[in-house]
């Protein structure tokens, strides 16, 4: 992403445009090209067309050449020139200094929201990795059996609730008949599996 210090600084008077090349080969899907992570360059495999342009950079030009299974695409992309004048050029627009201020917060934004996304997605997918190979088989698919008749369904609980009973088990603080059982289980998990796990039964919980 561009630094926030350069792109704003009043004291420059003119910084020339400088470009990064990325590609992909072998690439069989003409129709996602835009959407596929590209490799090398400022894209380092995981930033798409669509990402570097979201960052203000401009597709200055594309070579496509046949492979072998695929097609091989070379992208060049040209960074912003970034002027001291009345406006900034990002893209193909021009912006006053406050237009472009208010453009990187509103990047800045949309960029913490796709990770806590991909974060929160991550966090569910191991949760449910834990719960279906360590806890169903007491606890139900749906959270909603009462282990040995004694414990009660995971799926009425709250993740602090949870968390709190795992630290517990493992660390020998709770004993209320099922820390024979439990204690390797949490022994296993570290705090990013309690998380994960509890915040994937959060998704079993009743209505």
């Amino acid at each position: 992403m561009l630094k926030k210090g350069l792109l704003l600084a009043t004291s420059i008077a003119l910084l020339s445009a400088s470009s990064t090349m990325c590609f992909k080969k072998e690439h069989q899907d003409p129709s996602n090209i835009e959407q596929t992570p590209l490799d090398g360059g400022e894209c380092k495999s995981v930033k798409t067309v669509k990402d570097m342009e979201k960052e203000g950079y401009v597709v200055e030009d594309i070579k496509i050449t046949s492979g072998n299974t695929g097609l091989n695409y070379i992208y060049i992309f040209k960074q912003p020139t970034i002027s001291s004048g009345n406006g900034v050029v990002v893209g193909n627009r021009i912006m006053t200094k406050a237009q472009l201020k208010e453009y990187l917060t509103e990047i800045n934004k949309e960029e913490e929201a796709r990770k806590a996304k991909e974060e929160a997605e991550g966090s569910l997918e191991l949760g449910k990795k834990i719960y279906t190979s360590k806890c169903f088989r007491c606890h139900g698919l749906k959270g909603d059996v009462r282990a040995y008749n004694s414990a009660r369904a995971l799926n009425t609980l709250s993740v602090d609730q949870i968390k709190v009973a795992l630290r517990d088990y493992e660390s020998g603080d709770k004993d209320n008949g099922m820390a024979m059982i439990m204690r390797p289980y949490a022994a296993q998990l570290d705090s990013k599996d309690i998380k994960s796990v509890a915040n994937y039964i959060q998704t079993l919980r009743k209505k």
